[in-house]
C-alpha cells in the first residue's frame, strides 16, 4: 500500500518566463526576438513588477518584490493552510512535525523570574552532562539570564550540532554555581506519553502525528498489552503525517478494514478524481480490548483521521469537545534552496465516506453553519455519526486539553504559577 504523507515533499520546477525587447511598452522591455511569447497575464504581471522596480518613490530590490509577489498571490487562495515558508519558518515546520532539533535536551519555563529546568530528555547532551530537574540557568556563555524570557534563553541555546554551550546553573543545596559545558547535538523529543492510570488502565498521550509516533504507540501497546483497556488522548493534537496517521489507525483495527480515502487533482487537469484508499494491513493490536479516545477543539487533521476511523468502525468511544475539523492535506513544494511552499492539494474522507472538513475564511475563521443540517452515516452497530465538520463525540464532555498525567503535575505546583514550557 503506497501511503501518501500528508506533508509529502514534491519537487516543483520553476520555469522562468521571457521578458520582451527594448522599448517603451513596459511589458516588451529586455527580451529577445527568439523567446517565446508569454501569456497576457504574464505581461501584465511583469508590466507591473518592472513598473514598481523601476519607477516605484520607494526602491525595492527584486528579492523582496519577488518574496511579496509570492505573498500575495498565496493570499489571494482560498486555502488558510497555504504558506510560503522563509528558511526559519520551514525549519521551525520541520522540527514541529518530527520533534527533532538541535539543542541539549531540556525543557526550560520561567519560574519565580528565574529560566528553570522542568524537564530532561533521556540521552541527550544535557542529560549526558548531569544537568538535573529543579536546576536554575542563571549564565549562558557568561551573560547572566536576569530578566531573560524562556524564548531569550532558548535563542541563546540552541545552535549548530557540534557547538558549544558554556552554562552556569544554580543548584538547590549548593552555594556555588556548577559551570557546564554542554556540547549541541541532534535532539529527539517523542511524540507519545504513556503509563498505567486508575484500575489497570493504559493512558497513552499523541502530542502530534510525527515521524515515528506509529512505533511510539505501538511500542505503548505492547508494553501495557495486559491493561483492562486503553485511553488515547488527542486532545490539543494539531495533525501531522497522514501516512503515520493510517499507520496508528491501522494498530486498532483488524487487518482489511478501510482506514480513509482521498481525493485529489490530476496534476495541471481540472476536476477531481478519487485517486486512493487505504486499508488496515494487520490485525488489531490489543483485540477485544475497550479504547476511549479523547479529543477537543484543537484536535485536527492526521489526529481525526484516527478518531474518525476509530469511531466509524465502532473500535472506539470517541469523548470529549467536536474536532478542529481540517479535512484536507497539503504538499510542501521546493520552489528554490531556501523557500518552500505548503499547499492543499487533496481532501481525505473517514471509512464510511464522510468528509469532516469545516470550511473556513483564508483567515482560519469557521464560516456560518447548522450542524443540523449535515448528513447522518450510520455504523454497522446502527450508531449515528454526523457527516460533516469535525468529528462530533459519542460523549460531549468539557473542554480540557490537559492530559491525566499533567493534572496530577498541575496540582502539585498550581500554587507557582508556572508558565508554559520550552524545549532547547
Amino acid at each position: 500500500m503506497n501511503r501518501k504523507t500528508l506533508f509529502g515533499f514534491v519537487l516543483a520546477f520553476v520555469l522562468a518566463l521571457p521578458s520582451a525587447s527594448d522599448g517603451q511598452d513596459l511589458g516588451r522591455r529586455r527580451g529577445t526576438a527568439n523567446q517565446p511569447a508569454a501569456s497576457p497575464g504574464a505581461q501584465e504581471f511583469f508590466s507591473v513588477f518592472q513598473a514598481i522596480r523601476d519607477y516605484g518613490l520607494s526602491e525595492l530590490s527584486d528579492s523582496t518584490l519577488w518574496h511579496r509577489a509570492v505573498d500575495g498571490l498565496i493570499s489571494e487562495l482560498d486555502d488558510p493552510y497555504a504558506q510560503a515558508f522563509t528558511p526559519d519558518e520551514y525549519s521551525d515546520f520541520q522540527e514541529n512535525n518530527t520533534g527533532n532539533y538541535a539543542g541539549i535536551g531540556v525543557q526550560i519555563t520561567n519560574l519565580n523570574e528565574a529560566i528553570t529546568i522542568t524537564a530532561v530528555f533521556r540521552d541527550t547532551p544535557a542529560d549526558r552532562s548531569g544537568i538535573q530537574v529543579g536546576d536554575l540557568i542563571i549564565a549562558v556563555n557568561d551573560e547572566s539570564t536576569e530578566g531573560w524570557s524562556t524564548s531569550d534563553a532558548s535563542n541563546v541555546i540552541r545552535g549548530e550540532v557540534g557547538s558549544t554551550v558554556e552554562l552556569a546553573l544554580a543548584r538547590r543545596g549548593l552555594t556555588a554555581p556548577i559551570r557546564s559545558s554542554v556540547r549541541r547535538d541532534s535532539v529527539h523529543v517523542e511524540a507519545v506519553e504513556a503509563d498505567l492510570v486508575g484500575s489497570n488502565i493504559a493512558y497513552i498521550h499523541l502530542d502530534r502525528v510525527a515521524r515515528g509516533s506509529a512505533d511510539e504507540i505501538r511500542d505503548a501497546l505492547d508494553e501495557f498489552s495486559d491493561a483492562r483497556g486503553f485511553i488515547l488522548d488527542l486532545r490539543g493534537n494539531p495533525g501531522g503525517y497522514l501516512d503515520e496517521s493510517l499507520n496508528i489507525s491501522d494498530l486498532f483495527l483488524e487487518e482489511g478494514a478501510r482506514l480513509a480515502s482521498a481525493e485529489s487533482r490530476v496534476p495541471g487537469q481540472s476536476g477531481r478524481s478519487m485517486d486512493e484508499s487505504w486499508s488496515a494491513e494487520s490485525p488489531d493490536r490489543i483485540p477485544g480490548k475497550p479504547v476511549i479516545v479523547l479529543v477537543d477543539q484543537y484536535s485536527a487533521s492526521a489526529s481525526e483521521i484516527i478518531s474518525g476511523a476509530l469511531q466509524d468502525h465502532d473500535r472506539a468511544l470517541v469523548m470529549g469537545g467536536r474536532t478542529f475539523g481540517k479535512g484536507v492535506f497539503q504538499n510542501v513544494f521546493r520552489l528554490t534552496e531556501t523557500r518552500h511552499l505548503r499547499l492543499t492539494t487533496g481532501e481525505w474522507y473517514t471509512p464510511l465516506g464522510r468528509s469532516l472538513h469545516r470550511p473556513r475564511t483564508a483567515q482560519g475563521n469557521p464560516l456560518p453553519e447548522d450542524p443540523d443540517d449535515f448528513p447522518i452515516v450510520t455504523t454497522e452497530s446502527g450508531r449515528e455519526l454526523v457527516a460533516g465538520g469535525g468529528v462530533f463525540p459519542d460523549l460531549a464532555i468539557a473542554n480540557d486539553t490537559t492530559t491525566l498525567i499533567e493534572r496530577e503535575f498541575l496540582s502539585q505546583i498550581a500554587s507557582a504559577g508556572v508558565p508554559v514550557a520550552q524545549r532547547i
